[in-house]
């Protein structure tokens, strides 16, 4: 949607994170997240493909594999768009999207999970204020010291 008249255009994109948000769940049951979407059609045997095409198709379809990207690639590539290259959002926002990227590295391939690490890390980089909360209000505090068995309540 757009806002706004004059020189400047705005775009209102709450709508694209709200669907990212929920389509990080379904990515985290993909298990061909790396692989792109060419190599999926392809038959097992690539002789058989590669002897029914010529040298040009061959060369052109090899410049095609090239330019298709996974899964994994376009997710980081939006996801950079979104928090990194692009202006600031709510860091509530963020620290949303970095508990889901967290559980979905969880069901990733190693090298999909490393780099949604490498992610989050640029992620607390350029939100400091996400670190606050991983660390508890009052460290003393008597729930957080025992598990939140606080033996004055039996009394």
């Amino acid at each position: 949607m757009l806002i706004g008249q004059g020189e400047a255009l705005n775009l209102d994109l709450s709508g694209f994170y709200h669907r990212l948000y929920a389509l990080l769940a379904v990515l985290a049951c993909e298990t061909d997240i790396e692989v792109t979407a060419v190599r999926r059609d392809q038959p097992a045997d690539a002789s058989q493909r590669d002897h029914h095409i010529g040298q040009d198709e061959k060369e052109e379809e090899d410049t095609w594999d090239e330019a298709v990207r996974s899964e994994a690639d376009l997710l980081f590539d939006c996801l950079n768009r979104m928090f990194i290259t692009g202006p600031k959002t709510s860091p509530q926002r963020v620290a949303a999207f970095v508990k889901r990227l967290m559980v979905a590295s969880l069901y990733w391939p190693p090298k999909t999970s490393a780099r949604s690490i490498r992610f989050v890390h640029r992620l607390f980089i350029k939100y400091p204020l996400l670190v606050n909360w991983l660390v508890p209000d009052d460290p003393t505090d008597s729930k957080h010291s025992h598990g939140g068995n606080n033996d004055d309540d039996d009394n």
